[in-house]
């Protein structure tokens, strides 16, 4: 149960009358429960418009991920020349560019800073996807085994940031996304299979 703080002022008066009244041992019990309600008044509870640093550090992350995996989506769609693997790849980066937005959305909120830039990691994996589709133009497993890796790196960052931020209002909104990732790693994958 969560008491705002002039709930817990209240909370306490009462307290104390029917202590003070009712029970012998009341400096003990009030001491005690002073120490309880003095943590609950400290801790502040998280809010969409007033994240905490690490709920913020995670989500910086998460659209940091988001961003790459967008522009890298956007890359591989812009170099084939199958109809089905663009369809796959642009739904891919509309999907993260909504994650991305639904992020800095949350981010704006609580005044933290928004901008995102590009990943040194994401430039070497858009290089080596650009490399391999040179070499091999025609190797439509090897790219789509190059988009599962991507998606399983996207897939860990979740795994890794998203219990960070248990108890925040967008814990639920995270979990969805990584749920939507993982159904596109599931598509990347049946496609390759169906291709091998």
């Amino acid at each position: 149960m969560h008491l705002r703080h002039a709930e817990w002022g209240k909370y306490r008066l009462a307290l104390k009358l029917f202590v003070t009244v009712s029970c012998p041992a009341w400096p003990t019990l009030l001491r005690m429960f002073r120490s309880t309600s003095s943590r609950k008044e400290t801790m502040s509870l998280e809010t969409l418009d007033n994240l905490e640093k690490e709920t913020i550090d995670q989500l910086k992350e998460l659209a940091q991920i988001n961003l790459d995996s967008k522009e890298g989506f956007e890359l591989v769609a812009q170099q084939t020349d199958d109809p089905q693997l663009q369809s796959l790849f642009r739904d891919g980066a509309q999907q993260r560019a909504g994650f991305l937005q639904e992020i800095k959305e949350a981010l704006a909120l609580s005044d933290a800073d928004t901008q995102i830039s590009d990943s040194v990691a994401s430039h070497i994996h858009r290089w080596w996807i650009s490399i391999r589709e040179k070499i091999q133009p025609s190797e439509t497993v090897a790219l789509l085994s190059e988009a599962e890796r991507g998606e399983d790196t996207i897939l860990d960052k979740y795994k890794t940031c998203v219990p960070k931020t248990a108890g925040s209002p967008l814990n639920a909104t995270l979990n969805a996304q990584f749920e939507s990732i993982l159904a596109m790693r599931h598509r990347i994958t049946e496609l390759k299979n169906s291709l091998a």
